[in-house]
């Protein structure tokens, strides 16, 4: 398989979230169309990739896959048929949705909102790896157990790793000691939202590393560089569009959490990201390993059980801009000097015929569009 390197974004344009506009100028992908169809064959192809046995444990059946993928009943099928070995939990995650996109948004690739709507934004020069790429990281992105995880929540995950139980566990924090005291208040700090979207960024990357057999960023100086490389972008996004209806609820929920931790001066937010970034800062992850905050906070982690994690759902977007190094040794902005991909004008490579196929099944939705009312 091709070696995929992540795109993370890097900066927003502004015009991307005037007024909805990349909103109303979408389109929902028909469960007939061939986009539909691709979406299809992708999903199964990542259900028999390296990242097998994390999306198995994520889904309890067909369903399940079927309402939180968006894909057809038969591929949530055939990508479950390669679970069957697999303990899986429950899964509470809202029904998928994708959408196209055809406002001008060049530095935007896709968005996944609190109703677990997925906007792909589309060009010329789309291929079905891009695609591939995007659907992951939004794949990433709705099933992200790490987003606010909070201490209790971390050992809830301890607790269940060692317990091989798909129930709820009762975990006393009554008596904490001075380490763990540490390690509360830094699962609190990490919950405010530039933070917190980092991680988030840096665990989707991560993921498609995996997904496509190349090791993740594991190191700790190489965490902390891209950790700082993607904050200092983040921090400078434009306030995206707000949700609607019922998804205002998850979105008033995690703005309260990182209200709470809003730094109350650049000082202060040095010794925040001082205190979350330092080697010493240690815990144990999920394989029992001891690793720093950092690295913690950006291996993957997926769940289907949203009641384990109230504002895992986004939205947090897909950026264009910036990739990961090899064995995470090399920063995001000079592995993306390397990467064709992302070099444009003239630096997109040749269409494939999955790519032509792919650019005439955007065609046939956009001809459907102009006959289609904006979606809400």
């Amino acid at each position: 398989m091709k070696i995929l390197i992540l795109g993370l974004l890097l900066y927003f344009s502004l015009h991307a979230y005037a007024e909805n506009d990349w909103k109303a100028h979408s389109v929902p992908v028909m469960p007939d169309s061939e986009l539909q169809h691709m979406i299809d064959e992708i999903t199964i192809e990542l259900f028999r990739s390296p990242i097998k046995e994390a999306l198995c444990t994520t889904y309890m059946n067909t369903y399940s896959v079927y309402h939180s993928l968006g894909v057809s009943l038969r591929a949530a099928q055939q990508a479950f048929s390669e679970c069957q070995e697999i303990p899986r939990a429950p899964s509470k995650i809202l029904r998928k949705q994708y959408y196209l996109s055809f406002v001008s948004a060049p530095t935007l690739d896709s968005w996944t909102d609190f109703g677990n709507r997925t906007y792909l934004f589309v060009d010329d020069n789309m291929t079905r790896e891009h695609l591939k790429s995007m659907l992951l990281h939004e794949m990433a992105i709705s099933l992200d157990a790490k987003t606010n995880m909070l201490y209790t929540t971390y050992l809830t995950y301890l607790a269940s790793a060692n317990s091989n139980t798909s129930g709820f566990l009762f975990i006393d924090i009554s008596n904490l000691n001075d380490y763990e005291k540490t390690l509360q208040a830094a699962f609190n700090q990490a919950t405010w939202k530039p933070i917190s979207m980092t991680f988030a960024a840096l665990r989707a990357f991560n993921l498609e590393l995996a997904a496509n057999g190349t090791p993740q960023l594991s190191n700790h100086q190489s965490c902390v560089t891209s950790f700082m490389e993607i904050l200092t972008k983040i921090k400078t996004l434009p306030a995206p569009p707000k949700s609607e209806g019922v998804d205002q609820i998850g979105e008033l929920l995690a703005e309260t959490v990182s209200n709470k931790t809003t730094p109350t001066s650049k000082e202060h937010e040095a010794q925040i990201l001082e205190f979350l970034l330092s080697d010493r800062l240690t815990l144990k992850d999920i394989q029992k390993k001891e690793v720093t905050f950092c690295q913690f906070m950006t291996q993957p982690l997926l769940t289907g059980r949203t009641l384990y994690n109230l504002f895992g759902a986004g939205p947090r977007p897909r950026l264009t801009g910036g990739s990961g190094g090899q064995g995470g040794q090399s920063s995001f902005t000079s592995s993306l000097q390397s990467n064709p991909r992302f070099q444009k004008p003239g630096g997109v490579p040749d269409l494939s015929k999955e790519d032509l196929r792919l650019q005439q099944a955007i065609e046939q939705l956009k001809k459907i569009k102009e006959g289609l009312p904006p979606s809400k």
